[in-house]
Formats: C-alpha cells, structure tokens, sequence
C-alpha cells in the first residue's frame, strides 16, 4: 500500500494506538521506509486525537481518506467526518468502502471512489 501511495504521490501518515517507536521498529522490520508523518499513544491517549495529531503534521489540502482494519479505526472516522476505507475481513460487510488487505490491487481505486463525494 505505501509502495502505491508513493509512487502515486499521494502523502500519508501512519496514526496507531501503540507506540511510536514500536511502531517505528515494526516498519523497520518490515523494509519499509519510516513515514514522515506518524502519530501515536506517545502523542494522545485518545484514537481520534492520534489521528488529529497525524493530519495536523501532515497539512493536507483536502479531506483525509483513512484505512484502518479495526472497529475503532471506524468509529474514530465516523467521529471526525472522515472518509474511510475498512481493511480486512472484520469490516468487510460494516464499511461502505472496503478492500481484502493492505496489498489489495484495488487500494488506487477506493482512493479514486473518494474524488465524486
């Protein structure tokens, strides 16, 4: 997802519940590079105000689209009035936009769904 992310020239974030260095470590890990834009429990205790923190580095020009593959990834964007993207099989029927995994081909597409609402 990020591979496509960047090579579409799309900025992003990473807003997680854990910890920042965990979550610095975990994308180590993985061979992905560190995004520069990241926010975590280290910055708020509440989900909505990690993901607030996250957009507020970031300094976007339009209304943030937001994958998450949890329920509070839903309910934190359902109380900002964000546009979100459930990943996984636990939203898979609970989200109005919806992709298999981070890895899906289709991730482009459900941005692209965003740009008529």
């Amino acid at each position: 997802m990020l591979e496509k992310l960047c090579a579409a020239d799309i900025p992003y974030g990473i807003a997680t519940g854990g910890w920042g260095c965990t979550a610095k470590l975990k994308m180590k890990a993985a061979g992905l590079p560190t995004p520069q834009y990241i926010a975590s429990s280290d910055n708020a205790a509440e989900r909505s105000k990690i993901m607030l923190e996250c957009l507020e580095k970031m300094k976007p020009n339009e209304n943030p689209v937001y994958f998450g593959d949890g329920e509070w990834d839903a309910c934190a964007t359902a109380e900002l009035g964000w546009r979100f993207v459930g990943v996984g099989p636990r939203l898979k029927t609970k989200t109005q936009f919806w992709i298999e995994n981070f890895q899906d081909p289709l991730i482009l597409k459900a941005l692209g769904a965003f740009s008529h609402t």
